[in-house]
């Protein structure tokens, strides 16, 4: 029997803007809303690398290949502040 496909192990659906990675939404007691991640919030840096090295589908492939527990720091700036934060990756299906 095949494996189930792994869409997206974050939670997270992000659009490219000029300023980084905006995220558009987040999966309800997901990995990046337990890690504090809102709507709206900007990922300039995903570890370490600066977000306008990044494509994204690189980003993307970033949260779905790693297995279940992997960890992905990403540095977030909202309209209050720049904080950075850890995503614990696992399978939402």
């Amino acid at each position: 029997m095949p494996s189930p496909d792994a869409y997206d192990r974050a939670g997270l659906w992000l659009n490219r803007t000029d300023a980084g990675f905006q995220v558009m939404d987040v999966v309800a007691a997901g990995p990046a809303t337990e890690a504090g991640l809102k709507a709206g919030d900007i990922i300039v840096a995903v570890d370490g690398q600066p977000a306008k090295e990044l494509l994204l589908p690189d980003v993307r492939t970033r949260l779905k290949e790693p297995s279940p527990g992997a960890r992905v720091r990403l540095t977030v700036r909202s309209e209050k502040e720049s904080r950075e934060v850890v995503v614990v990756l696992r399978d939402l299906v």
